[in-house]
């Protein structure tokens, strides 16, 4: 199956902990993703091509930063849940997100934004 056509990826049960850059490259028909609670870390343009994603929950996971680009290709993405674990965003990591309203930071060990 070409990754193209992909519409859904559940990675709760796997021993995931990092999305590295172009992770999901090509995944251009992507509507639903879960990802799992051991997921730790998160590289800038993991979802490149995923415009399609208008929702993404990191609330189960254990990232603690989100770096430049996190959600570069995410150009749809109109909610974002994430974890209580986040103690950094750094600048540019939602420059894509222009769907994006607010985020809800209650709760998280953020220290700066």
């Amino acid at each position: 199956m070409p990754t193209g056509s992909i519409l859904s990826i559940d990675l709760r049960s796997t021993e995931v902990t990092e999305l590295r850059t172009g992770a999901l490259a090509g995944m251009r028909s992507l509507s639903t993703l879960m990802l799992p609670p051991g997921l730790t870390a998160l590289q800038g343009g993991a979802f490149p091509d995923t415009s399609l994603l208008l929702s993404l929950d990191l609330s189960i996971t254990r990232i603690t930063r989100l770096p430049t680009g996190a959600f570069d290709g995410l150009s749809r993405l109109a909610t974002l849940a994430v974890p209580m674990t986040l103690s950094h965003i750094d600048e540019g990591a939602m420059r894509a997100c222009k769907a994006l309203g607010s985020i809800d930071l209650t709760g998280t060990a953020m220290h700066r934004v």
